[in-house]
């Protein structure tokens, strides 16, 4: 907005502000999948389109800024894919061939946003590199597909496979209990409201089922990468009469 500046958007799914003085990056913003364009409004905001079919808006302007706890759900939705991208091929980048962490502040990204996995002790953690910064970011502990996924049989709105987590939501004394599957990498938000549709509950509820995706699925790395979880706790959304409107 100050004609100082130039926006660029990414395969690597970052949204990145260019100055056009020295050509440094002076903000990568993470996003939860590819961001095939983006573009400054009148105003100074940025609006950006990503692969997981979302559009943003970008601004400095706190009286427009969404609520802190959708800003948290959008970062935790950005990390949890690049840890789904990472998880999902993590047995093909062996313990021993992964760079140790002592070697980490002596390692230079190629590239801004670059990912790149280091062992610490048993684990493995990702880091995204911080050009601006001339650091490495950490992302998040790097857990493997290889535990076994629960098989779902399908429905009308959740295709038939194997998925990560398949939650009991605790529908009420005349429902009974309703199953969600969900993939890690998935967007919680668009998870919530298929439920919603396929449960036939209003609207209302799609926030808290979201939020409880979101804890009980570890926030991007905690839940061993496989299993469903077991005894998560139930959730007993607010049904009201009729259908979703």
């Amino acid at each position: 907005d100050d004609g100082k500046a130039v926006l660029s958007s990414s395969d690597d799914c970052t949204v990145k502000v260019w100055s056009m003085e020295d050509s440094s990056i002076k903000q990568s913003i993470l996003h939860g999948a590819t961001v095939w364009q983006c573009a400054c409004m009148p105003n100074g905001d940025v609006l950006t389109a990503c692969a997981d079919n979302i559009a943003r808006v970008w601004t400095r302007d706190p009286a427009r800024m969404a609520p802190d706890a959708e800003r948290q759900a959008q970062k935790e939705i950005a990390e949890q894919s690049v840890m789904a991208a990472y998880g999902k091929g993590s047995s093909s980048v062996p313990m021993e061939g992964t760079v140790d962490i002592s070697e980490m502040h002596s390692t230079i990204g190629k590239k801004n946003g670059e990912i790149k996995c280091f062992r610490e002790g048993a684990s493995v953690f990702a880091y995204s590199w911080n050009a601006g910064a001339r650091q490495w970011d950490k992302i998040g502990e790097v857990v493997g597909s290889n535990s076994e996924k629960k098989q779902y049989e399908g429905d009308q709105v959740f295709p038939k496979g194997e998925y990560d987590f398949i939650f009991d939501v605790d529908m009420g004394p005349t429902r009974g209990i309703g199953k969600l599957p969900y993939n890690k990498g998935q967007n919680p938000m668009e998870v919530a409201e298929s439920f919603c549709s396929r449960e036939q509950i209003h609207k209302s509820n799609i926030d808290e089922i979201r939020r409880f995706i979101i804890e009980n699925s570890g926030g991007g790395g905690g839940a061993g990468g496989g299993g469903a979880a077991r005894g998560a706790r139930g959730l007993r959304p607010r049904v009201c009469g009729g259908r979703p409107g």
